[in-house]
This record gives structure tokens, C-alpha cells and sequence, in this order.
């Protein structure tokens, strides 16, 4: 947790050879054999007189050691119709790209399914990805003019969507996107170092749209998957409701039961006992909210459960399952005292009577909240927050308090890579069963529910901490690396090597045309001719030759981690659409950073804390202020200064702890004591006080910097990239 506040510089990225991307030497076939090379060359070096033409693709996948022969037309055939294929599929594509822009031509998943009820759909897209869908041809182009475009970041950092409704959205095409993809890397002084596209350009490589478009429906981060930990809002609010109700159920019973009872001849002090029998019922009953309130709400367990949430973890299960009639065998003998047969009846049918008319409504009620709490336990399996404890980033007090991982979806890995977790990294990890620890997790964060000052009902989602662990780390080992001048030290981008399988595809496209019409001619070839096939040879020579350079995955998985968004701007931005997507899920109307001044309170001299989070509600200006700004302007939104509570305004009787910071609220004073009682059990907090504090005191709430959720961020996608981002700047930074 601490390498927040560590990380405070970044000093000469671009002056170490960073190893990004893949050029002549990178973007490779690995294992090819030499032998194979050879064979492969000797087809054309010598050309027989009804000379076979070659089936690269075959060459390239099984790299034999003897001369390959295939019938020419069968491959020309082939290569026609796979063409005529390819284009068929260019024009739909574009059709949906115009239509439906930054959905991956209407193939990801938030655009064809929507946003799913049991799982998390981050619904963003790529604006590479329509640029070169929309490209005004489809022939193939040298790889000059592909780089050409790109390195244009005037024309790259202006392009915006054609479609009606979407003029506000920008849909630049960013430098760190084509890096991570492995499509182009350029360096300070805009030359193109790295990438599929360097290695196309050095093996003299035509690249079609629709081959770019293949690498780019791969992009890591259109794989990236999210896992929630703590209870769903929907979860939160049944617990609340199913406690209002029963203790509306207990009151009820109370107010219709007393006077009936006066009229049966049952004295006062009868009368009282049966009162107090029910609300012991109501305090045995409060010990479970207290209860709720700690483990689930606010996830202070300081033991990593081995299950995720259960009914039997938020109420008396028993009690749920058949409250009418549990109610009534559990308490109905000790409510009401014998003083004769003909009584007591006349008493049980007067219950009954209340059991039958607004008992069997409260009941039903009981019933639905339970049934509602099951379900979301049942259809999402959630599993417990695994940092509540952790106060350092943390500000207590929410409504609901949860964690979000997001990580890297194993199938976007290239085969045999794996990220692998840094030495001394604090990665977000947990002993719950089904939390694994992700090696591909890109970040997590912490945030909580919180009810706004105008309206208790108008809700807030505020981030506690954004957390890059992985990234961070290589961020102090390339620090490290600067400072030791170690000129060898590379952090190598394995993602999208497994396309290259199906560059010898790519390549006969170009080929198999004019070596078809040479190999007809036979022994009828000119000099000229037989010189254009060496020439050809020549070309096929040199890829497969660089083909053999590439270090074989396990090669990348020793080195530095590779994940993509390396640069705190791009992934707090995406972390912020995440919260934004998560907001519309759950029926949220805000969503806000919470700053340096009220969260982190002994770290206020933190300047990458300040710098990333903002200092104040009053000087807001940093990483999280600038990407809600950006997101605003392009989704009809606004960030506003908005009041926002420290614990549920709904309840009054709060626990504090040392520091005089909120840590959960109550509506009885009998609940917020048994909350510290629960806390002392626990051993959590061991200078915890209760004060009652309304709703409109001022001591309730705090300014927050929050962006108002909107139709049109419901309505349309994110990209996956910010506004701008290019290579050369301080990555590492914090």
C-alpha cells in the first residue's frame, strides 16, 4: 500500500532502451528452424523449368526440412476466395462501425448482450480500431503508408466520430494504444522503433486493414475482466429493508395487541411483560445488524473467509424462512401468560387475527427482502472485501463499501506467457475461495456508497484508491535501471505475437498472384522474370530469417511484467469509466474521488497522493479531476462540488473511531453499542466511541469534486484510451 507515496519520480524513461514493441528482431515466429530457411530459399534460388509455386503459410507453420511442392491453382484458389471473404466481411464491418461506433464493429460483448445481469460488461471500444476500419480503401498499402498515418498525431489527436449523436466524443488514436498492441511503437523523435509495423516495413510487407483490424480485435484491454468483492447494492438495501420491516412488524403487533389484551382482562403488568418480551425479540434481532454492519457493509473481518456470502451471514436464516410461524411458536407461549384455558384461547385467536390482516403483509414483505438477499448472493457469488481493515487509503463510514479488481483475461495472453507477480509486490490477492490472485491484474480499487446532502436518495460513488501494483513495480525497476545506466534493461511486449502465425498468409497474398503467373510460364521465363522470382525469393528469405530472432515466450515471461496502460493517467481514467459503468449498473447518480484532505489525512504531504487524487475539494486539479473533466465534456455531464455524507444520514447513531472518523451509523443506540462490541471481539479499533449526530448537522457530510452520471453515459460506449497519450512522458511518476 505504501508505494503510493513512494513513488514520487520518473526520470528518463525514454532515455533507456525500453524494448517495447517487436522490430525486425521481435515480432517473430520463435523456433523456426534454419534448415527450413534453407529449404524454403532453394525453391527459388534455382529455378526448374515448370517451377511450383510456394505455400508460404505452410512454410511458415511447419517449417520442414525438405523443398515443399503444392499445386498452384488449388493455392491461388484458396488465397481468391479467402480475399473475396475478407472483403465481404469489410464492408459489414464498416457498415457497423458507422452505426455503432467504439464497439469493435458491433462484435464486443456490452454492444451485442448489453450490460449483463449476473456479470460486469465494461462497454468501451477502440478508436483504432473504427480509424483503420474506416480508412478510405481496402487494397493493401505498403507498411509506409500505415506508419505515416499514425505518426501524424495532428491528424491522429483530432479525428472524431462521424456518427449522429457522437460529434462531443473524441476518438483520437493514441500512441500507447498502438503500443500495446504491438502495432507500432515510435520513439521521441517520431520514428517508428517497434511494432508490427516496423517489422512489416523492414520485410518490405503490404498490410491490409483487414489484417490490422485482426490484431487490434485482440487488444489486451478489450479482454479486461472485472471482479467484485463486498455486497451488491441491491444486497445493502435488502438488509435495511428487511430490518425496518421487522421491527415495523414488531411495533405493529405491539400497538394492535395491547389494547385487545386490556379488553380481555389481562392487567398492566401482563400487558408490559408482553411488550417486553417483543422488543427483546427487536434487540435480540439489532445484534444482527451490528453484526451485518461489520462484516458485510463495512468488511472489517480481519479473517479471509473460505466462502463467499451466505444467507445465514446477514440474518437468522430460520427466522426468514418461515417468520409468520417461527414468531409465533418462539414467543406466543411467553407473551402470553396462562390465567385460564378460555383466555389464553381468545388471546391466540386475537394474534391471529393480526397474523392474518397487516402480520401477514409485514411477513410477505419479510419474505420478498430475504428472497432478494438470497438471489444476489446466488446469482453473482460475491466474496468478501479483502482490505477493509486497511485504513490507510481508506475512508470509513460508507453505506456499502467494496473492491474491484480488474485484470487481464487469460485468452488475451500470447501462448506460454504469463505475467508473473514482482518480487516484494503487494498484489491484491485473498485466501477466499474463487479469489485467485490475479498475475494479470492491471489495478484494483476501494470505494463506498455515500447519500448526498440535497437528497439522502441521491447517491454517490466515492473512490477511496486506485492501485497498480504490477505497473508500479516496474516503474521502480526501470527507475532503477536509469539510474545504474544499465543500457541491456528491457521490459519486452509479448501481446499479439500469436498473429504472426498467419503472416505467411499475409505475405502470399502478395505473392501468390505473380508467382502463379511466373510458374506458368515454365521454361518461356525472360532473364527479367526469372530475376523478379529471385527478387521474390529474396523478400521470403529475409522473413524468415527474421522469424527465427524472436526470444520464445518464456523469454518475456523472465523478464520485466509486461500490462498494458502503464501510465497512471490511462489507467486511472479507465478506472474511473469502470466506476462510472459500475454507477449505472446499480442505479448511482455520482461518481467522485475523494481527496487527499479528508482521506488521507496523515499523508496530506504526499505530493504524488495530491497529484493523482487532488488536494481539496477547494484545489481539486490532478490525474482524477482531469479525466472526469474529459469525461464530462464528451458525455453532456458536469463536475460539480458536491456534499456528500460520512455515514448513512438516515441513521443517527454513529461509532467513531480515534480520529473522530466515521466508521458505521445506526438507527438505535442498542444497535451502535453492540457494534462496538463486535469491533472489540474482533479486536478492531480499540478506542471506538458512539455519538448521536442528525442528519442536518453539519459534522455529517464533506465537499467532494463528483461527476453527474448521464443518459448519454448510459446510452453510449468509452474508449478504452484517454484523449491523448504518446510514449515520451514521466510513466512512472507517483
Amino acid at each position: 500500500m505504501e508505494e503510493n507515496e513512494t513513488q514520487t519520480d520518473s526520470t528518463g524513461i525514454g532515455t533507456i532502451a525500453t524494448g517495447v514493441g517487436l522490430g525486425v528482431a521481435g515480432l517473430l515466429v520463435p523456433g523456426l528452424r534454419k534448415r527450413g530457411i534453407k529449404a524454403v530459399s532453394s525453391l527459388f534460388k534455382k529455378p526448374e523449368p515448370s517451377p511450383k509455386l510456394m505455400n508460404v503459410e505452410e512454410a511458415i507453420e511447419t517449417a520442414p526440412s525438405q523443398q515443399l511442392t503444392v499445386v498452384p491453382t488449388k493455392a491461388l484458389d484458396k488465397i481468391k476466395k479467402i480475399t473475396a471473404k475478407e472483403e465481404e466481411e469489410l464492408q459489414d464491418i464498416m457498415k457497423a462501425v458507422k452505426k455503432n461506433p467504439l464497439t469493435f464493429g458491433g462484435q464486443s460483448p456490452a454492444f451485442k448482450e448489453g450490460l449483463q445481469k449476473t456479470g460486469f460488461n465494461l462497454n468501451m471500444g477502440s478508436a483504432l480500431y473504427d480509424y483503420v476500419a474506416l480508412y478510405p480503401t481496402n487494397k493493401l498499402l505498403k507498411a509506409k503508408e500505415w506508419v505515416n498515418a499514425f505518426k501524424n498525431e495532428g491528424k491522429m489527436n483530432t479525428l472524431r466520430i462521424p456518427t449522429p449523436g457522437y460529434a462531443d466524443i473524441t476518438n483520437n488514436v493514441t500512441r500507447r494504444e498502438l503500443e500495446d498492441l504491438n502495432i507500432a511503437v515510435f520513439d521521441d523523435k517520431n520514428k517508428i522503433v517497434g511494432g508490427f509495423l516496423k517489422y512489416a516495413l523492414d520485410a518490405d510487407l503490404d498490410v491490409g486493414k483487414y489484417d490490422l483490424l485482426q490484431i487490434i480485435k485482440s487488444n489486451p484491454m478489450a479482454q479486461a475482466r472485472v471482479m467484485e468483492f463486498g455486497p451488491t447494492r441491491k444486497m445493502v438495501d435488502a438488509m435495511d429493508n428487511y430490518a425496518d420491516t421487522r421491527d415495523k412488524y414488531a411495533s405493529e403487533l405491539i400497538e394492535f395487541m395491547k389494547p385487545k389484551l386490556k379488553r380481555l382482562g389481562y392487567n398492566a403488568s401482563d400487558v408490559q411483560k408482553f411488550e417486553r418480551g417483543v422488543q427483546g425479540y427487536v434487540k435480540d434481532a439489532s445484534d444482527i445488524n451490528a453484526q451485518n454492519e461489520f462484516f458485510v457493509k463495512q468488511g472489517l473481518s480481519s479473517q479471509n473467509t473460505t466462502r463467499a456470502y451466505r444467507p445465514e451471514h446477514m440474518q437468522q436464516s430460520n427466522d426468514l424462512k418461515n417468520f409468520q410461524e417461527n414468531f409465533i411458536k418462539n414467543f406466543k407461549g411467553q407473551l402470553l401468560p396462562s390465567s385460564g384455558a378460555d383466555k389464553m384461547r381468545k388471546a391466540e385467536q386475537t394474534m391471529a387475527i393480526f397474523d392474518n390482516t397487516a402480520g401477514k403483509r409485514l411477513v410477505q414483505e419479510l419474505n420478498k427482502h430475504q428472497r432478494t438477499m438470497s438471489n444476489e448472493i446466488d446469482t453473482y457469488k460475491r466474496l468478501p472485501s479483502v482490505y477493509g481493515r486497511e485504513g490507510s487509503y481508506r475512508l470509513h463510514g460508507p453505506e456499502n463499501y467494496n473492491e474491484l479488481v480488474v485484470y487481464i483475461d487469460p485468452k488475451a495472453k500470447t501462448s506460454g506467457y504469463k505475467v508473473h507477480i514482482p518480487e516484494g509486490g503487494q498484489h491484491y490477492k485473498s485466501a477466499s475461495e474463487g479469489a485467485p490472485r490475479h498475475s494479470d491484474q492491471l489495478y484494483f480499487m476501494r470505494f463506498g456508497m455515500r447519500s448526498d446532502i440535497e437528497n439522502p436518495n441521491i447517491k454517490n460513488y466515492a473512490i477511496d484508491e486506485i492501485q497498480a501494483d504490477i505497473n508500479q513495480s516496474v516503474g521502480k525497476s526501470m527507475r532503477a535501471a536509469r539510474d545504474r545506466n544499465d543500457p541491456n534493461f528491457r521490459r519486452f511486449n509479448p501481446y499479439n505475437l500469436d498473429f504472426i502465425k498467419n503472416m505467411g498468409l499475409m505475405r502470399a497474398k502478395q505473392l501468390t498472384p505473380r508467382a502463379r503467373e511466373l510458374a506458368d510460364k515454365g521454361v518461356a521465363t525472360t532473364k527479367a522474370e526469372r530475376a523478379e522470382l529471385q527478387e521474390i525469393n529474396s523478400k521470403v528469405d529475409n522473413l524468415l530469417r527474421s522469424n527465427q530472432k524472436v526470444p520464445s515466450p518464456e523469454a518475456y515471461a523472465r523478464g520485466q511484467p509486461y500490462l498494458p496502460m502503464v501510465d497512471r493517467k490511462d489507467y486511472g481514467e479507465h478506472a474511473l469509466k469502470t466506476l462510472v459503468r459500475k454507477a449505472i449498473m446499480d442505479d448511482v447518480d455520482f461518481v467522485s474521488v475523494n481527496s487527499v484532505a479528508v482521506q488521507h489525512g496523515k499523508r496530506t504531504t504526499a505530493t504524488g497522493l495530491k497529484e493523482f487524487y487532488g488536494a481539496s475539494a477547494d484545489n481539486p486539479k490532478s490525474v482524477m479531476y482531469d479525466a472526469m473533466l474529459r469525461l464530462a465534456k464528451q458525455y453532456n455531464s458536469k463536475v460539480e462540488k458536491r456534499t456528500i455524507s460520512k455515514s448513512d444520514p438516515k441513521k443517527e447513531f454513529k461509532v467513531l473511531n480515534e480520529t473522530n472518523e466515521h466508521v458505521a451509523a445506526f438507527k438505535s443506540e442498542v444497535e451502535a453499542r453492540q457494534f462496538v462490541d463486535r469491533a472489540m471481539r474482533e479486536n478492531y479499533g480499540s478506542d471506538l466511541r458512539m455519538l448521536k449526530i442528525k442528519s442536518t448537522d453539519p459534522r455529517m457530510y464533506y465537499d467532494t469534486m463528483s461527476l453527474r452520471i448521464t443518459p448519454e453515459m448510459k446510452e453510449k460506449p468509452f474508449k478504452l484510451y484517454k484523449k491523448t497519450g504518446g510514449l515520451v512522458v514521466n510513466l512512472f511518476k507517483w
